[in-house]
């Protein structure tokens, strides 16, 4: 668990894919894959407390936690540079939507 201040909050949060710009902490955790379901049930919880996620490290590839990630503008923006820069989904992480 890290604070979050200083410079990284002065940028806008539609500025960057990062949207939680205005969050006080960031919380890190990195799990198995077969330990995904018991990695929801526990932590699970503490979504309700916070929206975001970096989720260039995320195992949750599902439209709906796409559009929670990268929610209204920012989902926009980026699906626009996708289709401008990786027509072909070179880059592909799953967080298509």
């Amino acid at each position: 668990m890290r604070a979050i201040d200083g410079p990284l909050n002065t940028i806008n949060a539609d500025e960057t894919a990062w949207h939680d710009r205005k969050a006080k902490v960031f919380l890190a955790m990195w799990l198995q894959k077969d330990t995904e379901p018991h990695a929801k049930e526990v932590f699970g919880p503490l979504q309700d407390l916070g929206t975001g996620v970096y989720s260039s490290y995320s195992s949750d590839l599902s439209i709906e936690e796409s559009q929670r990630i990268w929610p209204e503008e920012t989902g926009r923006k980026l699906r626009k540079l996708i289709t401008k820069y990786d027509p072909q989904h070179l880059f592909n992480q799953g967080h298509y939507w």
